[in-house]
């Protein structure tokens, strides 16, 4: 049972380097969702889209403070031209 992970705990999915500019991030933070044929569902609240991906980190207790995401959304849409 230890393939088995917790559902909605916040991932690291690798960002490829062909994906990648010099000063890109290498990872992304995102929510695991589920299991997919191939690799794990993951759900990157700040971008707004489903990816999946194998090369992914579990930080499996912690969670996605969705109240924080929402404030960081209001916050950019104010300064949004």
């Amino acid at each position: 049972m230890q393939h088995l992970k917790v559902f909605e705990s916040i991932t690291y999915a690798h960002v490829p380097k062909a994906a990648r500019s010099k000063l890109d991030d290498k990872a992304e933070k995102t929510i695991f969702i589920g299991y997919k044929h191939g690799g794990y569902k993951l759900y990157n609240p700040m971008a707004k889209k489903v990816i999946i991906s194998r090369d992914v980190t579990f930080v499996e207790d912690e969670e996605w403070q969705w109240n924080a995401a929402a404030e960081m959304d209001l916050k950019n849409d104010i300064f949004t031209f």
